[in-house]
């Protein structure tokens, strides 16, 4: 099984926009509070042409580019004590 995770709803839109174009089942869960991921789950075996790899190889792309900008972008944890 292959599971991608998103903080950014818009690369979660488009990472998902890019599975359904080319036909790849996955299933989608959006989460109900803003400081949750989101995730796309599918299995590998659903991936079967060169333009499905393809599809698979932009959505792990663009699940990096949200991994990068939540390392830019952390915060300190205030509740560690100094």
């Amino acid at each position: 099984m292959i599971i991608l995770e998103f903080r950014s709803q818009d690369l979660f839109q488009n990472a998902s926009e890019i599975l359904k174009k080319h036909r790849l089942p996955c299933i989608s869960e959006v989460a109900m509070e803003a400081w949750r991921s989101n995730y796309i789950f599918l299995f590998e075996d659903a991936v079967r042409t060169g333009p499905q790899r393809e599809a698979l190889r932009q959505a792990r792309s663009l699940e990096m580019d949200d991994h990068r900008q939540r390392k830019i972008h952390r915060e300190l944890n205030l509740a560690v004590p100094l």
